[in-house]
């Protein structure tokens, strides 16, 4: 018999044997191998779960962050937060508002303000580090940011006052009604200048209406709002930061403005009303407010029509909505810019309305989708007709 058939096996099974050792080892040395990194920065910065804010009535917001570590069953142990009044102070690591210290603890979502007292419209800067489960820190994140707003002391904050077109209401039965009707339109405006030699350190408005409005600056639209609240216990405002969009010389704020007296269950019913506020902080410190009052001049005669709305709704809803009919023809040219003749325009009134105001969390209302009619005729008496539509299937 041959021997050679006896060795075969056995240098067949030798590499075998040395490969499950080398798998083996490999393992040992992974497990027993302490070497670990330490945490990345921490990122996904938020304050009451909005990033960057512009305005949040929280006396003591809370914070959150996203741990960044890449080892494997790693969690936080510790954080420290650092809140300054700039991002000078911040990068230097210190915090005047707040420095938490090392805070032994696991949350990262929700982490309550324990600094100075905030006041209304005041911006701070904010960054955060943790240590993992080896007492190992990470470096500090990029620099979040959050505004007071106006709403967290009461209507003490708000130097502008509620304005509207003139018309008062009538009483019917236990409605109050404007001579208008449910359906009231209001055009609104404003120029005021700002002084040259003066670089514009920030600027930001705020607004609110009962029930809606769409703002405009120079032309430029800047939104619609506010969100369907109840006015007189948690109404909204919105705030837009208009810093780079002013510079030295004449502006103009503008308004359309609409209350629908039919809301139902869709929100709640109170007189209309609107109001803004432009604070404006310059390089030197100085301060510039730009409010509505009875200065503002208004247009009761809107393009609109008022007198015949299309009501539709359904349910407990019904008739709490209207489709705008509005005449072009009758807009007034150049309005929404400085420069405009509005010597025919009245004074705004100041109306008083018990409403109490808090800065708006929600999206605002936006444009979604603009339709282009696909084609326009007319029909002989110099009226344009124009078909266009969207069927979603």
């Amino acid at each position: 018999m041959n021997p050679a058939l006896f060795q075969s096996p056995r240098r067949l099974r030798e590499p075998s044997v040395a490969l499950v050792c080398l798998f083996a080892c490999a393992g040992f040395a992974a497990e027993a191998d302490p070497i670990s990194t330490p945490p990345g920065p921490p990122i996904g910065l938020l304050t009451e779960f909005q990033v960057d804010p512009l305005a949040i009535d929280q006396m003591k917001p809370r914070l959150s962050w996203q741990v960044q570590d890449r080892d494997r069953g790693e969690r936080q142990t510790a954080y420290q937060i650092l809140v300054a009044s700039d991002p000078t102070a911040l990068s230097t690591d210190r915090g005047e508002r707040w420095d938490s210290g090392r805070v032994t603890a696991a949350p990262s979502t929700a982490v309550q303000y324990a600094g100075q007292e905030l006041k209304p419209d005041q911006r701070s800067w904010w960054k955060v580090r943790t240590w993992d489960k080896d007492g190992k820190a990470s470096p500090y994140s990029e620099p979040a940011r959050f505004d007071t707003g106006i709403g967290m002391t009461g209507e003490a904050a708000w130097t502008a006052k509620f304005i509207w077109d003139g018309t008062e209401f009538i009483r019917s039965g236990s409605k109050n009604i404007p001579p208008k009707g449910i359906n009231d339109y209001a055009y609104f405006r404003k120029e005021f200048t700002l002084p040259k030699g003066l670089k514009l350190r920030s600027a930001k408005l705020f607004a609110s209406a009962h029930n809606v409005y769409q703002l405009h600056l120079d032309g430029t639209e800047l939104g619609y709002g506010p969100a369907r609240s109840n006015p007189f216990l948690y109404g909204q405002y919105n705030v837009y930061d208009l810093t780079d969009q002013l510079a030295a010389g004449n502006h103009c704020l503008a308004a359309r403005c609409h209350w629908m007296g039919t809301w139902g269950d869709s929100g709640v019913n109170a007189a209309p009303a609107f109001i803004a506020e432009l604070r404006l902080v310059f390089s030197d410190g100085s301060k510039m407010t730009v409010v509505t009052d009875p200065t503002w001049k208004t247009l009761a005669a809107t393009p609109y029509d008022e007198e015949k709305p299309v009501l539709f709704g359904s349910a407990g809803g019904k008739n709490n909505r209207s489709a705008e009919r509005f005449d072009a023809r009758k807009e007034p040219l150049g309005w929404l810019k400085a420069g405009f003749d509005d010597g025919a325009w009245i004074a705004a009134s100041e109306v008083k309305r018990a409403f109490h105001l808090y800065a708006q969390v929600t999206p605002r209302s936006r444009i979604q989708h603009v339709i282009e009619p696909v084609k326009i005729t007319q029909d002989g008496n110099g009226i344009e007709l124009s078909c266009s539509g969207v069927i979603h299937l």
